[in-house]
């Protein structure tokens, strides 16, 4: 049997009373209080989920264009697409969000169950094994957070409650307006306290998917 891997917050949920399940090859929060619960602190406040599970790699020059429902360069600068990683043949392999962080470089977040494969596909991509993912989504996030980033849109290196985010995106993938904080690991459980007091509702994976559902998004 696989090894069940941990992310950089596992142990905080642990020690609020989270359900852990394996999910994806990872010990994850299935629910907190309750699936039904944290899908109405989602939909009427604030909630934020852990997604360190996803992967994260870097691309640097439009080489895996090929490999894509789009090439990356029709990607403006500062922006982000949800692409389709694609076989020879056209068939999907995955699909996957890239944020173009610079001229020549892209950002590409990846499913977790399936990023070795895509990286495996994505040859010239460069994994990013250093980062953790907290999703902070529903209708209270930029009252209680400010106007971090643009919806659809991202910032780099943005300070949020005195941490430093590698890449804050408003690309949320609950159907609720938010952002995903993509941060150094060392720095995810201090962040995700701070969130907390903020009074921003930890959430676990089963709300998730219903609030996706819900919106009519792809699971």
């Amino acid at each position: 049997m696989a090894e069940i891997k941990e992310t950089p917050l596992t142990s905080i949920h642990k020690e609020h009373g989270a359900k852990i399940v394996p999910f994806a090859g990872y010990a994850m929060p299935i629910q907190y209080t309750g699936v039904i619960a944290e899908h109405g602190f989602v939909r009427n406040h604030a909630g934020m989920f852990d997604v360190s599970h996803m992967g994260h790699c870097t691309v640097t020059g439009d080489t895996v264009s090929h490999l894509l429902s789009r090439p990356l360069s029709k990607i403006p600068e500062g922006k982000s697409r949800y692409l389709l990683i694609m076989n020879e043949k056209g068939g999907i392999i995955d699909d996957c969000i890239a944020y173009r962080t610079s001229v020549n470089t892209w950002h590409i977040v990846l499913n977790a169950s399936r990023k070795e494969i895509d990286l495996d596909v994505l040859q010239d991509a460069v994994p990013r094994t250093d980062l953790a993912m907290i999703a902070v989504q529903g209708p209270s996030v930029h009252e209680i957070l400010g106007d971090i980033c643009p919806k659809r849109g991202f910032a780099q290196n943005a300070e949020v409650l005195g941490h430093t985010v590698e890449l804050t995106a408003g690309t949320g993938y609950t159907g609720e307006n938010g952002f995903e904080f993509i941060v150094h690991e060392d720095s995810a459980a201090s962040l995700w306290n701070a969130l907390l007091d903020k009074g921003i509702s930890p959430c676990g994976l089963g709300s998730r998917d219903l609030l996706r559902i819900e919106a009519g998004l792809p699971l």
